[in-house]
């Protein structure tokens, strides 16, 4: 079976030019989601009552969603065959996959401790910082074994504990 390439017709939205009006009410939009944040800003510390259910009901909700756009644009981009579309399909994939990976290791859904080996979560954890640097021989320290410097082969520092 040949495939051939079909031309898109002037319907798809992914090839479509965008206007004047399209702009402003994508302005309008962004301007009415900044107002939403300023009004909120003030309520960010007042803690919500806990809903058990909220997590899975998001997160599945969330995985419906990228699947079904996924599978839209995977579809638009069999017919257009646009890279641009096959990324961004790739990308909302990507989600829905990430997205199955955090509720199965969420400590309570399927396990109190997480799926896939999570274990408990803590809440403080002290920050690490990874900071490149080129390599200088007074990185190196004569003690060091060749596991201990991976970071500065690789032209890294090792990671700093603050």
């Amino acid at each position: 079976m040949v495939l051939e390439r079909i031309e898109a017709p002037l319907g798809f939205l992914s090839t479509q030019v965008p206007g004047r009006r399209t702009y402003r009410m994508a302005q309008a939009v962004a301007l009415l989601s900044l107002l939403v944040f300023v009004v909120a800003v003030p309520f960010a510390k007042v803690p919500l009552a806990q809903v058990p259910a909220f997590v899975p009901i998001y997160e599945s909700a969330l995985i419906v969603n990228d699947l079904i756009t996924a599978v839209l644009l995977f579809g638009q981009f069999a017919i257009t065959r646009s890279r641009a579309l096959l990324v961004l399909a790739g990308g909302y994939l990507f989600t829905a996959t990430a997205a199955s990976g955090h509720m199965l290791s969420f400590p309570g859904l399927f396990a109190p401790g997480g799926l896939l080996g999570a274990g408990p979560q803590r809440q403080h954890q002290p920050k690490r910082k990874l900071r490149a640097a080129p390599i200088r021989s007074d990185d190196v320290e004569d003690g060091d074994t060749q596991a201990d410097n991976d970071w500065n082969i690789r032209g890294c520092s090792h990671i700093h504990e603050e």
